[in-house]
């Protein structure tokens, strides 16, 4: 079967933006944290966690560090940091450069303008994989996941289907794989690719 679908990953994959959210940890929780060791321990426990996990987390080890932070208010606390979060990240996304021939494979395969969703959070990976092959009305063998990370390889294996690696900062595969470090070439390489 040929991959008639594909699934990228955002950071890291297609915009070169890794240290953007992890600096941006450090960056929002200044008050809460200022030498940034409960970020880095949280974010050492919890790798795959999202922005939600973590800086809830942060904010509840803050509160029982007696810290600046009231323990009454950690959820307030929580969204606060959530949403100065967000917005930093996204600031930092639209600066940050593109992975090296994203556009031109996308523009290559008429891709640009076929991306049909942003799927994210609350779901994860494998059910937002799933949510695909439902939408796209694919089988596992159509569709190809490309990213960076673990989580991703972890999710295409879940359901099923192809993975493409691309090469970023943010690498963290528990195992050898091979890397694309230029975009380019995913079109080709999606004709022989087969699912995980």
């Amino acid at each position: 079967m040929r991959i008639r679908c594909v699934a990228f990953d955002f950071d890291g994959t297609l915009v070169d933006s890794n240290a953007v959210k992890r600096s941006a940890y450090f960056e929002v929780a200044r008050c809460e944290d200022p030498g940034g060791r409960l970020v880095s321990a949280v974010l050492a426990e919890r790798p795959q966690a999202d922005r939600h996990e973590v800086l809830r987390v942060v904010a509840q080890r803050a509160a029982e560090a007696g810290g600046v932070l009231d323990p009454r208010r950690v959820e307030e606390a929580a969204a606060r940091l959530i949403e100065a979060y967000t917005a930093l990240v996204e600031a930092g996304q639209a600066e940050r450069p593109e992975r090296p021939g994203a556009t031109p494979a996308l523009a290559r395969r008429g891709w640009l303008d076929r991306f049909k969703g942003v799927l994210g959070r609350p779901l994860d990976k494998i059910a937002n994989l799933r949510l695909v092959l439902a939408r796209e009305e694919a089988s596992p063998a159509e569709v190809a996941m490309v990213g960076d990370q673990q989580g991703d390889l972890d999710a295409a294996r879940a359901v099923g289907c192809a993975f493409v690696a691309v090469a970023s900062d943010g690498n963290d595969f528990s195992e050898p794989v091979a890397l694309v470090s230029d975009l380019g070439a995913l079109p080709a390489m999606l004709e022989g690719v087969r699912p995980c």
